[in-house]
């Protein structure tokens, strides 16, 4: 785990540093003068706290799984212009304990100073959105959301049937692996024609 992983992660399981959360529609419209943020990707410990919360069966969201999901969560925070946040507002997704853990981690990289500030008078509101993903993402979405970083389950870790390793990689890097591994077994096939020191070229 990353340090800043490790810092917000500590940060989630102490006390709240008293902002204020809410939930609800999100329509950026809401947000006089807002200031968009460049999209912050959660790391593979949120994917899998977002795997844990399917497997638990703590929410139900149509067409997402504990093995396959893809949910971007929209988040806005109000910020004063000394850097301190004062209220946040996550997107509803009707999945309650994935909402609080955006709060969270929302308060928790603005109590470690996070965000850059873009102002310098009054308060604005910053707008951005996480994303947790879990199995492989289409071409369409390398090619739209290059940038959204998405995990999957790996090879099995030695000596146990039960954990196993998790990859994560943006849209644009899966689409570079598995183009690897098909040229790979292509060679592979192509490969299995040379026999005994003798080779069939097609």
């Amino acid at each position: 785990m990353s340090i800043l992983a490790t810092a917000i992660f500590s940060l989630l399981s102490s006390t709240s540093p008293g902002v204020p959360v809410d939930v609800g529609r999100f329509d950026p419209a809401d947000f006089p003068n807002l200031i968009k943020l460049e999209r912050s990707l959660p790391h593979a410990e949120m994917t899998t706290r977002v795997e844990k919360i399917f497997a638990d069966r703590r929410c139900s969201i149509d067409g997402q799984s504990k093995r396959r999901f893809d949910i971007t969560v929209p988040y806005a925070i109000l910020m004063e212009a000394e850097g301190k946040a004062k209220r946040v507002v996550v997107g509803e997704v009707e999945c309650a304990p994935l909402e609080t853990l955006v709060g969270q981690v929302v308060v928790a990289r603005a109590a470690r100073g996070d965000f850059k500030l873009q102002h310098n008078e009054g308060e604005r509101w910053y707008v951005s959105d996480l994303h947790f993903g879990l199995g492989e993402p289409e071409l369409a979405s390398a090619v739209e959301n290059p940038d959204e970083v998405t995990c999957k389950r790996g090879e099995p870790v030695v000596g146990s049937r039960l954990k196993y390793t998790k990859m994560c990689k943006t849209a644009a890097e899966w689409q570079a692996y598995n183009n690897d591994r098909q040229q790979l077994r292509r060679d592979i096939s192509n490969s299995g024609a040379c026999m005994g020191g003798s080779c069939v070229s097609d």
